[in-house]
């Protein structure tokens, strides 16, 4: 999640300080925000600002001990601060008022903003931060405060340019896109959501919704679609994990099914399905191994109907009704359904199952 930091660069009514915007470690170290102490988010922001421009090559990168360690930042006292403001504004006719949402305006702010007028200071850019740490009504309520705030001090409250975003969370990513196909239901930018799958539940939240190369508020069931996760990195996310609203899916290892063995003509094996044999359980765009118990029976034969208990090696999001497809390396077994799932395997019984996996891969191995 980020700020939308090119409608800032190249607003109108920065004609004239752009390239004091490029210069954001200095800028913002004069930019007005609540008492120093206070910890809004003044030098995180700065060190994002400089990562989203470096990445459109406007200007270098700043670590943020770079920016903690600058000369502006040793002036902690609050009457130090306003000489700074006094002496390093003469040029500086736009300013970043940064606002924490979890705190809301501070007391020092309504006196920056009069300082800020009077040096004329005239185009002040609102950033409420840390909204990642604060729900919707509070970000409301501290947008509302801060525009009223700017009405009694001269600046039209009503028409400042408000960003609302988290600098953390820009500079540890905008998050990672994941893609699929919505079955059902509707999501809205800024819903939680879970990911489930492979032994993992992440929580997180959807900031950006994408379909057609076009930009979203909202997706509805049947779209094809992308999902911008916030703080999720490339590597915690698996082809065939599950995203849904959370509490409401679950993952299973151990399932009663319905299955149809194919015959050799429609593409399956001649040889029959035995008990315990292992397979390659496929499902929406996960696959995991499994081992088949047939029910009343040892052997099943090519175009057969019979019934069977999976038991797989992890748990996968499932639901009761949902089909699935059976292999043996190239070739497809069966078809079935989930008809009942069943209580979840011991640890014991997981074990069982994956020596039962190496002792088969051993002796197909010694077969060669």
């Amino acid at each position: 999640m980020a700020f939308t930091c090119k409608k800032i660069i190249f607003n109108p009514v920065f004609k004239n300080t752009v390239k004091q915007f490029f210069f954001v470690e200095r800028l913002v170290k004069h930019q007005f925000h609540g008492q120093l102490q206070a910890d809004h988010g003044k030098t995180t922001l700065t060190a994002a600002i400089t990562k989203v421009l470096s990445e459109r090559e406007l200007a270098k990168a700043k670590e943020y001990s770079d920016i903690d360690n600058a000369p502006e930042e040793k002036a902690r006292g609050h009457a130090d601060y306003i000489k700074n403001m006094i002496t390093g504004t003469a040029q500086m006719d736009g300013a970043i008022l940064v606002v924490a949402a979890t705190d809301g305006t501070m007391p020092q702010t309504r006196e920056h903003l009069i300082l800020a007028k009077q040096i004329g200071i005239e185009y002040i850019v609102v950033f409420i931060n840390k909204v990642d740490a604060a729900d919707e009504e509070m970000i409301e309520l501290v947008e509302m405060e801060i525009r009223d705030l700017m009405n009694e001090m001269g600046y039209n409250g009503a028409k400042v340019p408000v960003i609302k975003g988290s600098a953390l969370c820009a500079l540890d990513g905008r998050g990672t896109v994941v893609t699929g196909r919505l079955e059902r239901g509707k999501i809205k930018r800024g819903t939680e959501c879970e990911l489930i799958g492979f032994n993992k539940v992440i929580k997180s939240t959807i900031t950006g919704i994408e379909m057609f190369h076009q930009t979203l508020d909202e997706a509805h069931a049947g779209d094809q679609m992308g999902a911008l996760l916030r703080g999720l990195k490339r590597e915690d996310v698996k082809r065939g994990m599950v995203l849904c609203k959370p509490g409401s899916m679950k993952a299973h290892d151990h399932m009663e099914c319905q299955v149809y063995m194919l015959t050799s003509a429609e593409g399956g094996r001649k040889k029959p399905i035995s008990n315990l044999m292992q397979a390659q359980m496929f499902c929406k765009t996960w696959d995991v191994a499994s081992q088949l118990h047939l029910l009343k029976k040892d052997i099943a034969m090519p175009g057969e109907d019979f019934s069977v208990v999976l038991k797989l090696i992890r748990p996968m999001v499932c639901e009761k009704g949902q089909r699935f497809t059976l292999r043996d390396g190239m070739k497809t077994l069966a078809t079935g359904v989930i008809t009942n799932l069943l209580p979840s395997l011991h640890e014991s019984e997981r074990i069982a199952l994956l020596e039962g996996r190496k002792k088969e891969k051993h002796q197909t191995a010694g077969t060669h």
